[in-house]
Protein backbone atom coordinates (compact mmCIF):
# COMPACT_ATOMS: atom_id res chain seq x y z
CA UNK A 1 0.00 0.00 0.00
CA UNK A 2 2.74 2.22 0.86
CA UNK A 3 5.00 1.82 -2.31
CA UNK A 4 1.35 1.97 -4.52
CA UNK A 5 1.14 5.40 -2.56
CA UNK A 6 4.65 6.68 -3.46
CA UNK A 7 4.33 5.47 -7.24
CA UNK A 8 1.06 7.39 -7.26
CA UNK A 9 2.90 10.31 -6.07
CA UNK A 10 5.77 9.76 -8.19
CA UNK A 11 3.63 9.50 -11.54
CA UNK A 12 1.72 12.96 -10.05
CA UNK A 13 5.33 14.33 -10.54
CA UNK A 14 5.87 12.85 -13.29
CA UNK A 15 3.42 14.47 -14.99
CA UNK A 16 3.51 17.72 -13.74
CA UNK A 17 6.84 18.34 -14.69
CA UNK A 18 6.03 17.61 -17.96
CA UNK A 19 3.38 19.83 -18.13
CA UNK A 20 5.57 22.73 -16.67
CA UNK A 21 8.19 21.36 -19.36
CA UNK A 22 5.47 22.07 -21.93
CA UNK A 23 4.32 25.68 -20.77
CA UNK A 24 7.64 26.60 -19.31
CA UNK A 25 10.59 26.59 -21.30
CA UNK A 26 12.83 27.97 -18.67
CA UNK A 27 14.84 25.08 -16.73
CA UNK A 28 15.51 26.74 -13.58
CA UNK A 29 11.35 27.79 -13.60
CA UNK A 30 10.25 24.44 -14.37
CA UNK A 31 12.18 23.10 -11.26
CA UNK A 32 10.87 25.52 -8.79
CA UNK A 33 7.02 25.27 -10.31
CA UNK A 34 7.45 21.19 -10.29
CA UNK A 35 8.35 20.96 -6.73
CA UNK A 36 5.57 23.52 -5.81
CA UNK A 37 3.08 21.81 -7.45
CA UNK A 38 4.39 18.35 -6.21
CA UNK A 39 4.77 19.96 -2.34
CA UNK A 40 1.14 20.94 -2.69
CA UNK A 41 -0.16 17.51 -3.66
CA UNK A 42 2.15 15.78 -1.10
CA UNK A 43 0.59 18.36 2.06
CA UNK A 44 -2.70 16.75 0.39
CA UNK A 45 -1.73 13.15 0.99
CA UNK A 46 -2.00 12.39 4.39
CA UNK A 47 0.12 8.80 3.99
CA UNK A 48 3.33 10.23 2.50
CA UNK A 49 3.42 13.76 3.54
CA UNK A 50 5.86 13.47 6.22
CA UNK A 51 7.55 11.49 4.48
CA UNK A 52 8.28 14.18 1.00
CA UNK A 53 8.84 16.68 3.60
CA UNK A 54 11.43 14.81 5.38
CA UNK A 55 13.16 13.72 1.41
CA UNK A 56 12.52 17.15 0.49
CA UNK A 57 13.27 19.44 3.12
CA UNK A 58 15.30 18.11 5.56
CA UNK A 59 15.97 19.95 8.76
Amino acid sequence: MFRRSLLINLAFSLVSTLAMLAALPTPSGLLASARDSFNAYAQNSALLSPVVHRVLKPH
